[in-house]
């Protein structure tokens, strides 16, 4: 689960477009893509969780990542566009 978080809460919705990128991890394999949604904060509000599902299998496998993009805000300013999941992993 990733949180988008606002520094100031706005007097208005916030609307912004998350999608992911494939890494290490692929999209379909190791987790599920996100095309291109948007996410909406309502006013007032200054985070939104937003769930990427993993895709569990039985073999051992290191750790992976994938990176997620947002774009298009409207009534807010993206401080930081680009982040990185790590889905750990298990033996």
């Amino acid at each position: 689960m990733l949180t988008l978080s606002l520094d100031k809460p706005s007097g208005q919705r916030v609307d912004v477009d998350i999608a992911s990128f494939d890494g290490s991890a692929i999209a379909g394999e190791d987790y599920v893509a996100l095309l291109l949604a948007t996410v909406s904060l309502t006013p007032g509000q200054t985070t939104k969780r937003v769930t990427i599902g993993l895709i569990g299998d039985l073999l051992p496998e290191p750790a992976e990542s994938f990176a997620v993009h947002l774009s298009n805000a409207v009534n807010a300013v993206i401080g930081k566009d680009t982040g990185t999941v790590k889905i750990l992993g298990g033996a």
